[in-house]
């Protein structure tokens, strides 16, 4: 597999390049929602629609979490853009031999409390029109084999037009108890959560 190497000017590049991309192309980027940090680390669960996503997630971790970025992403993809690997990217198999080594190496970026890692448990694109949207079981065995504590954050990216030629980005975030929860719980709380995300967009214009 590919590890994560921050590369000393790379990574500080990628998160401010990410930020000033998404203000060219956003008209406005809201970040909503609830943290209060117990020095643990950090694993995100955001949904995956675009391009864009590893942007946004590294984006909040500037502005909220304040955490070493750390992000999965298919072996594939990542030996195409293999630079993405300087600025906390790691890649994870297709093959199902080799998936444990990625996932054995996430619970040990999670074993730090600067660390955070991004996972996105669909494990492919869905729209953002899609629901319920639909997890694959890395995520619970990924829970399920941890060690120690950490905070786990749901969130919900979800953009919108409304009245500008330029979409509007919505970022929600909820702190996530996830103890005793199992596949389809988990799952099920995170349909919840986004529901509850796209309802506030719906109120947001009425």
């Amino acid at each position: 597999m590919i590890k994560a190497k921050h590369h000393w000017f790379l990574y500080p590049f990628f998160e401010w390049y990410g930020w000033i991309r998404m203000k060219q192309c956003f008209s406005n980027i809201s970040m909503e929602g609830d943290f209060h940090d117990r020095g643990l680390p950090l694993l995100l669960v955001p949904n995956h629609f675009s391009w864009w996503d590893g942007f946004f997630t590294s984006s909040l971790n500037r502005k909220v979490f304040h955490k070493k970025y750390h992000v999965m992403m298919k072996e594939k993809q990542l030996k195409k853009y293999i630079f993405f690997s300087r600025t906390g990217a790691f890649s994870i198999s297709s093959n199902p031999k080799k998936i444990p080594e990625s996932m054995n190496y996430a619970i040990e970026l999670l074993k730090h409390p600067e660390n955070m890692v991004t996972f996105f448990p669909q494990g492919h694109f869905e729209s953002v029109y899609q629901q319920p949207l639909h997890f694959k079981k890395g995520i619970t065995e990924l829970l399920k084999n941890l060690e120690n504590e950490i905070h786990v954050i749901f969130v919900a990216n979800l953009p919108e037009y409304f009245e500008s030629p330029k979409p509007k980005l919505f970022i929600y975030y909820k702190e996530y108890i996830y103890p005793g929860r199992n596949h389809d719980m988990i799952e099920k709380d995170y349909n919840d959560f986004y529901y509850e995300s796209i309802k506030k967009n719906i109120n947001s214009i009425t």
